[in-house]
């Protein structure tokens, strides 16, 4: 099934791992680059979401970028308590991710 491919490429098809590197885009990326990758991940879900044969699959992959999605926005909040980001990538990066996590909520 063409929809898996592109799950397992995304790592989608497995549990989020919050010591891993599985989605964590965030991690030195350029603002344009977190948008793009999330991207990739809101159509994948709108393409498994209208597979009626996949619903599994969909659930995994939904529960996985709501826990990686909700992990980066922690790490961002508290890294930056630390020195890890300016105030404005700060805000740029949040901004991307909770119009994400805005944007997953139809799916």
């Amino acid at each position: 099934m063409r929809e898996y491919l592109s799950a397992e490429k995304l790592l989608l098809n497995k549990p989020f791992d919050d010591e891993g590197f599985v989605l964590r885009w965030h991690i030195d990326a350029s603002p344009e680059y977190l948008q793009k990758r999330w991207n990739e991940v809101i159509d994948l879900l709108q393409v498994i979401s209208s597979n009626d044969r996949a619903p599994e699959l969909y659930d995994q992959a939904k529960k996985t970028a709501t826990e990686a999605l909700d992990s980066a926005i922690r790490e961002i909040t508290e890294k930056h308590e630390n020195g890890y980001m300016n105030a404005d990538r700060k805000k740029k990066f949040l901004s991307i991710l909770n119009s994400v996590k805005a944007r997953m909520q139809e799916y």
